[in-house]
């Protein structure tokens, strides 16, 4: 058990780390309308799609590893070159300013919230941030492959879902428990986390790509 969390919990900070999501959440909190609604819907959105992955990813990697046994030894490898691509990826897209990330609803002159397309917000957000479901499908695969006792696993994977959907339930939080500390923090917060949002997602995804390489690499070298 303690072999698992020794794996999992280093990835789950990692996750946890994600400018782009956190900037996306603090940009619903922006408008002037349903702020509360619209966050909460929005991490709705992103806690649905993640629910799917999570159930998906062990599915596939249960039926991988009937078809080879080997297989799940490669994912490591695999999710490792992931996280290089989209550290590559960053980088190119600093160069062009024109690829930016999916924006918000435009609704902020609106009275009506537009919940439904706040909550495919959030679907899309979660969706395209790559570099945190590498890391959570990571976890995942520790999971499935772990002998640890089942609450154990269960528990390894509800830290890196938690993980995973931190940055955009903190704003959340914040919004509904302290209102007023909105504008004061997190607007400021958010500007810090666009600024710096390639540096952040490059060094988190070169520093867990090496890790993964190397840990999926060593079994078959030796």
């Amino acid at each position: 058990m303690n072999e698992l969390f020794a794996k999992t919990i280093p990835l789950a900070l990692g996750a946890m780390v994600s400018p782009t999501l956190l900037t996306a959440a603090i940009l619903v909190l922006a408008s002037r309308v349903a702020q509360r609604a619209r966050v909460w819907t929005f991490v709705a959105g992103g806690a649905t799609v993640l629910v799917a992955f999570t159930l998906a990813v062990p599915w596939i990697a249960r039926l991988l590893q009937s078809v080879k046994g080997v297989a799940l030894d490669r994912i490591d490898v695999v999710l490792g070159a992931l996280l290089l691509a989209v550290a590559v990826h960053a980088l190119l897209k600093r160069k062009n300013p024109g690829s930016e990330t999916a924006k918000a609803p435009k609704h902020h002159a609106t009275t009506a919230p537009h919940l439904l397309e706040y909550f495919g917000y959030g679907a899309l957000m979660i969706a395209t941030d790559m570099s945190s479901l590498v890391l959570y499908i990571a976890i995942l695969k520790e999971a499935v492959e772990s002998s640890a006792p089942d609450a154990a696993r269960a528990t390894a994977v509800a830290i890196g879902y938690f993980a995973v959907m931190l940055p955009a339930l903190a704003p959340a939080c914040i919004a509904t428990l302290a209102p007023a500390q909105t504008d004061r923090v997190l607007l400021p917060l958010g500007a810090w986390a666009k600024k710096h949002s390639t540096p952040i997602t490059v060094a988190i995804c070169l520093v867990f790509a090496a890790y993964l390489l190397i840990k999926g690499l060593a079994p078959l070298i030796h």
